[in-house]
């Protein structure tokens, strides 16, 4: 669990993910943040190129925590795959999937978002969407310190 950090308020110290970590409150969904994100990407790349990349990784970053609360599918719709963070309001007796964070060896990390996980007898790691695969990691080599993502808790739930 992420702790207030006192030298910096609004951030967070999260040893998981490599030291302080920002919130922020805004009145907009994830959709319509990560369409606008989205499109501040092409025109930075449109207009400064080579030199606009480092902002492009950054605006992706940002997109891809919009993406987390707001998994997306192959096919780029959002269907059911809804999370307590989605902004649907018709919820009612859907799936929720849930988001789990492992490293690569590499020290790369990865997010998937998935209904569930399983380690295999052999240390291979498969995530599942129903009874879809998702994403198979074949190898225990290939991966450490799985953790599922703590539910957001949103203003006004108990």
């Amino acid at each position: 669990m992420a702790e207030p950090h006192l030298d910096h308020p609004g951030c967070y110290r999260d040893e998981f993910h490599g030291g302080l970590v920002t919130s922020y409150e805004v009145p907009d969904g994830p959709k319509m943040l990560r369409e606008t994100l989205c499109l501040a990407q092409t025109a930075i790349g449109a207009v400064a190129g080579v030199t606009g990349q480092h902002h492009i990784a950054l605006l992706q970053r940002l997109v891809d925590e919009c993406d987390r609360h707001r998994p997306l599918g192959r096919d780029g719709t959002h269907g059911d795959r809804h999370t307590r963070t989605c902004g649907c309001e018709d919820k009612q007796g859907a799936r929720l999937v849930r988001v789990f964070t492992f490293r690569r060896w590499s020290g790369r990390e990865e997010s998937v978002t998935a209904s569930s996980v399983e380690i295999a007898a052999s240390g291979a790691l498969v995530f599942r969407d129903g009874d879809r695969i998702v994403l198979a990691v074949s190898s225990p080599r290939d991966w450490h310190d799985l953790r599922e993502q703590p539910e957001e808790q949103g203003h006004g739930e108990a």
